[in-house]
């Protein structure tokens, strides 16, 4: 008995047109959060894409001039599954995955996502990296990309210190911040029983602060980023049980 009333094929190239015109459908294009290695060893930074049904242009965080965008052509494959594949080169999107003389691997960046869904309401495309497996998100994005990258990396720059502290509990523990990647460590108990707790994620600086590549477990509260405060330079959880402090040396 047939269960499809049509072949394979003819599903895969309407599953490909229709995803095809969700990306070309959104004016305003889509934010990734780019995570390029198996580990996320990296960090992550920030893309803006928009899309027509034939190229795809693109603004990078880490561009030397963010307000020039590189546009290149793109293309969705029936390729071992539904796939985007930005296969004609764009300084920008291959930056991660560009070799030099010393990286001959490059940083395991990818340029082809397998696509896994969608959101119900269209807002969200779910994608998953061939090279590396990490997820990936395009989120419809409103705004200026310009803008957007600008303050990503205005906070950046607002964070960057020699080191830091994180304050939990009115408890000073020990954290580091380099390369988009969040270290901390702590101790659970006193004495003899005191259990040490270590761990690290990677995360994208947004305008508001950072955002985790995966939510993570600290004193059993799931956290998915932390919030930027100008005033006194401070990234924090949201209901502020957790802060991390610069540490500037004295001049």
């Amino acid at each position: 008995k047939e269960l499809f009333d049509k072949t394979p094929a003819e599903r895969m190239d309407a599953f490909l047109t229709e995803y095809q015109t969700v990306l070309a459908s959104a004016e305003g294009g889509w934010l990734l959060q780019y995570y390029p290695e198996e580990n996320q060893s990296y960090g992550g930074y920030a893309y803006v894409i928009k899309f027509t049904k034939s190229d795809a242009t693109v603004w990078f965080q880490l561009d030397d001039d963010i307000s020039t965008p590189v546009t290149s052509l793109y293309k969705m494959t029936p390729d071992d599954g539904p796939v985007l594949s930005f296969d004609v080169y764009n300084e920008n999107l291959h930056y991660f995955a560009t070799p030099s003389v010393s990286d001959y691997e490059a940083m395991h960046g990818d340029y082809e996502f397998r696509i896994v869904g969608k959101s119900e309401d269209g807002s969200q495309v779910y994608l998953k990296g061939r090279r590396n497996g990490n997820n990936y998100i395009l989120v419809k994005f409103s705004g200026d990309p310009v803008e957007y990258l600008t303050k990503c990396n205005e906070v950046e720059a607002a964070m960057t210190a020699p080191a830091y502290k994180m304050v939990m509990n009115g408890a000073e523990y020990e954290c580091e911040i380099g390369g988009n990647v969040f270290e901390w460590a702590y101790t659970v108990g006193e004495g003899e029983t005191a259990v040490p707790v270590e761990g690290s994620v990677a995360f994208c600086y947004t305008p508001q602060g950072v955002d985790f590549y995966t939510p993570v477990e600290i004193e059993g509260v799931s956290y998915a980023g932390f919030v930027y405060n100008a005033e006194n330079g401070t990234l924090a959880t949201e209901d502020g049980k957790i802060v991390i402090h610069q540490i500037i040396p004295p001049p």
